[in-house]
């Protein structure tokens, strides 16, 4: 794992997920989400990964495109204290603002839909 994708994969998932986002708006952003043993409500939920989903079901993330949403969470099982759902900017802000994501600027996100023309 190279060092874009290793700052993607430890916090910064959320930045890539505007980004190719930005650049395909047709692309839904999806989250995979958990509720440790000692969550209160519906709304007291971890994010374990932001990515993408196109219409034709691949999902995508720093580490490239997977052939469905359920190859790319691979590893996190997704079972009742975790699911997969819909997620957009506002939450993603939502989130920031509570300390449970890291913060990012526009820079952030123009700076790696410039990557992308790197690769």
């Amino acid at each position: 794992m190279n060092n874009t994708t290793h700052k993607y994969m430890a916090g910064h998932c959320h930045v890539m997920a505007i980004a190719l986002n930005t650049l395909h708006p047709e692309w839904q952003m999806r989250a995979h989400v958990g509720w440790d043993e000692g969550a209160e409500d519906d709304d007291d939920y971890r994010v374990d990964h932001i990515y993408v989903v196109a219409p034709d079901g691949a999902a995508y993330d720093c580490r490239g495109c997977f052939v469905s949403e359920e190859a790319l969470v691979g590893d996190h099982l997704i079972d009742f204290e975790t699911q997969c759902v819909d997620f957009d900017l506002a939450d993603i802000q939502r989130l920031v603002q509570r300390g449970e994501l890291k913060p990012f600027t526009r820079q952030d996100v123009d700076t790696t839909i410039a990557g992308f023309g790197e690769a």
